[in-house]
């Protein structure tokens, strides 16, 4: 399967043989394709698309996804978002949640992964990201939390579960910009987590 969220330009190209047109708006704010893309071309991808919309549960607030209004107006979608916590969760889980609920839904129960999965079904499974990882869109896939804004409870889940592979930022003992820091910060993972790791 795969979604318009993260295009895999290469890999369809290879195994279809299509690629996409690139977009823009039009005068009256319509998404068109863009200048003399009209055709598909070498760079730009037309694959079979899979539906898949990832705004919030509508029992906490949420909206039903209008993909007319969506593709017509950027400002709809502006009007109402999904934080990367949902939107993570219904991608990795196949389910629908509150903002801010990760790896849990609307009633803010665990639900399975796709690491989850692939465990289940004897493979590797891991995290990898730019990001501290504990931050919402890589816990999605490895980690069940009420809040995303639980950084050491999600890197506690993380580190000591099952996972093959976690990386990320947010190394409680350095600033972004690679200096040491002269006290730890223990924002994104607990010290006792931190030991546990060292």
């Amino acid at each position: 399967m795969l979604l318009r969220r993260f295009p895999c330009d290469h890999f369809n190209a290879a195994t279809k043989g299509e690629m996409h047109y690139q977009v823009e708006k039009d005068a009256n704010g319509n998404v068109v394709p863009a200048a003399a893309n009209t055709e598909p071309t070498e760079g730009w991808q037309a694959w079979d698309h899979t539906s898949m919309y990832t705004t919030q549960h509508e029992a906490d607030g949420g909206v039903a996804y209008d993909p007319q209004a969506a593709w017509t107006d950027f400002d709809w979608v502006k009007s109402n978002p999904t934080d990367s916590a949902a939107a993570g969760t219904a991608m990795a889980t196949g389910t629908k949640t509150y903002n801010a609920g990760l790896g849990v839904d609307i009633d803010k129960n665990p639900v399975e992964n796709l690491s989850e999965r692939a465990h289940d079904l004897g493979k590797s499974a891991g995290v990898v990201s730019s990001v501290p990882f504990s931050h919402a869109t890589p816990a999605a896939y490895s980690a069940h939390n009420e809040s995303r804004n639980d950084y050491p409870g999600i890197a506690a889940e993380q580190v000591s579960g099952d996972m093959d592979v976690v990386m990320g930022a947010g190394h409680p003992m350095y600033d972004d910009n690679h200096n040491q820091l002269t006290a730890p910060n223990y924002k994104y993972i607990s010290e006792e987590s931190f030991t546990a790791l060292e």
